[in-house]
């Protein structure tokens, strides 16, 4: 397999392999990685299997999210299916699991967070995953976890890998709806899912034990008995209870864990505002009461009369300056946050008309909120480009499958035509020319059989004459030789009677020929 090429990505190295594929490291001639999916050729002539390692292409190529693996194109080396796909630098969470790591708790919420984007974005284009585990979580090497294998996923029930009572996903994840009837789920089975799959991140404790219950007692406890939350941390046992609830109808949406979470879908987000300490006496200030002002003694005139008493009124000038400053306050800090608005309206804007990718739009979604200036344009865009993104994907796969479904025909031409070639050459005798005539009564070289057929047809024909001709000649020939054994054996006998005259025997009459 090694230096095979894909569509344009040469395979360099064997990364892994398991029962139902490889996976080889390729780069294209720009020296782009990728991860190269081959599907084992024992496996090929499988039908249902084909079909699941086709569903994961055309699932994933659909898809465009930081948090999804991405799907380059599908082909075949040989008569075995490729996936191309984004190549990654780490591990899934089961391995790391088995080799010992420790997960922070700062780090799980992460991963919860960005797997939920993943799935809420998955659910909203109708695709159900059915097999959320920790090892389809991987963690690259930013630390940031990519959802993998939509190999069993379930698109707008249009598309169908299992027949009735066929169980597809794995059992310690499923959800009790999937562990009873496989046909009939919806997105809410992936939540059960993940929930199942933290509880055992966050715990260390896989779910159930599989090396001292059997599946059917397995399938008892996900459909009737609660799960066991008793290793988990109060924070998360809480907020994970809600989504193991047994009937679907009763977990709530995914959100995030920061998020305020329900009880059940029915119960409205509420609030509550725990009572403060009750607010203390506060020490009391010069402007509390009303200020004694000290009038001087007033003093006799000259003409013996009093002077009127100036009051200073203190107080209501302080009141006047303390009434400006809080003006003054309110009108800094409303200045404040109009300038802060203003700042944000126009990080807003340059945001989004940097904005080019679906990713982008996400991120800017992601980093202003549903209150952003363009929220709804954003929505909106990405809604567009992942329409025009599938599209052309689907285009590209069927493009791609005819090309290759045109190269595979002309392969099966030219070796036919080979085939053809070798039949033709063959032609040297009549029964090698009716032989191909029989298999190629159509072929490329019917006439020119036909011609070499009549041609040793007469070869044949004027063989046979000569040969009976000579073998006339050689009949004459004998005759002839005949003749004259017996023409010489007539003359031996008329010279023998001088020699019987002398021994006294009597003499023989011969009839010469013609008397």
């Amino acid at each position: 397999m090694q230096g095979q090429v894909i569509n344009g990505f040469e395979l360099k190295k064997l990364l892994g392999k398991g029962g139902m594929a490889e996976v080889w490291y390729a780069e294209n001639e720009i020296g782009k990685p990728a991860a190269v999916k081959v599907l084992n050729e024992n496996l090929a002539s499988y039908p249902q299997i084909v079909e699941r390692f086709h569903n994961e292409a055309l699932v994933m190529v659909k898809l465009d999210h930081p948090n999804i693996r991405q799907v380059y194109g599908y082909g075949y080396i040989g008569n075995r299916h490729c996936i191309v796909m984004e190549y990654l630098e780490g591990e899934d969470l089961e391995a790391l699991m088995k080799n010992g790591r420790q997960f922070t708790d700062e780090e799980l919420r992460r991963w919860w967070d960005q797997t939920v984007d993943a799935l809420n974005y998955t659910h909203a284009m109708d695709i159900v995953h059915r097999d959320i585990k920790p090892s389809n979580l991987f963690l690259d090497k930013r630390g940031n976890i990519k959802l993998l294998d939509f190999g069993i996923a379930k698109v707008k029930e249009s598309i169908s890998l299992t027949s009735t009572g066929a169980m597809l996903g794995t059992l310690m994840y499923m959800s009790p709806e999937q562990v009873k009837d496989t046909k009939n789920i919806d997105y809410r089975t992936d939540i059960y899912s993940l929930a199942v799959t933290f509880a055992q991140l966050v715990s260390g404790i896989c779910p159930y034990d599989s090396n001292s219950s059997g599946d059917f007692e397995i399938r008892e406890r996900i459909v009737y008995k609660p799960l066991d939350l008793s290793g988990l941390p109060a924070s998360w046992k809480s907020f994970l209870a809600p989504y193991l609830e047994k009937e679907p109808e009763n977990r709530p949406a995914l959100r995030y864990f920061g998020a305020a979470m329900p009880t059940s879908p029915s119960d409205n987000l509420t609030t509550t505002i725990a009572a403060g300490p009750a607010p203390q006496p506060q020490q009391q200030s010069i402007y509390d009461h009303p200020t004694t002002i000290r009038v001087p003694e007033t003093t006799q005139t000259a003409a013996g009369t009093e002077k009127p008493k100036k009051k200073k009124k203190v107080g209501l000038w302080i009141g006047l300056g303390v009434g400006a400053l809080v003006v003054l306050v309110v009108a800094i800090v409303l200045f404040l946050k109009l300038r802060e608005k203003s700042i944000r309206n126009e990080a807003d804007n340059q945001a989004y008309q940097a904005c080019v990718t679906a990713n982008d739009y996400r991120s800017y979604m992601r980093d202003f909120g549903s209150d952003a200036l363009h929220y709804n344009e954003a929505k909106a865009e990405v809604e567009r480009l992942v329409a025009d993104s599938t599209a052309k994907a689907l285009q590209a796969i069927a493009e791609e499958q005819a090309r290759l479904q045109a190269e595979a025909e002309a392969r099966a031409k030219a070796e036919a035509e080979q085939i053809e070639d070798k039949f033709f050459e063959n032609c040297t005798s009549i029964a090698a020319c009716d032989s191909y005539l029989e298999a190629y009564p159509q072929g490329r070289y019917v006439s020119e059989v036909e011609a070499k057929k009549a041609e040793l047809k007469k070869e044949a024909e004027q063989a046979a004459a000569k040969k009976a001709a000579q073998k006339d000649a050689e009949k004459k020939k004998a005759a002839k030789k005949q003749q004259e054994r017996k023409k010489a054996s007539n003359i031996k006998t008329v010279k023998k009677p001088n020699a019987d005259k002398k021994s006294g025997a009597p003499k023989l009459k011969i009839n010469k020929p013609g008397k």
